[in-house]
């Protein structure tokens, strides 16, 4: 593996860990907010 390889698979692997985070947040928020609205 070379170092334009590695410095793909960071990148790579870094876009992934972005997106998990973002749909993490969002279930979060999500079961967060469905009490209120379930109970208007």
């Amino acid at each position: 593996m070379d170092f334009k390889e590695l410095e793909s698979s960071v990148g790579n692997l870094n876009d992934v860990f972005e997106e998990n985070a973002a749909k993490a947040i969002n279930r979060n928020i999500t079961a967060r907010n469905w009490p209120s609205g379930f109970a208007l």
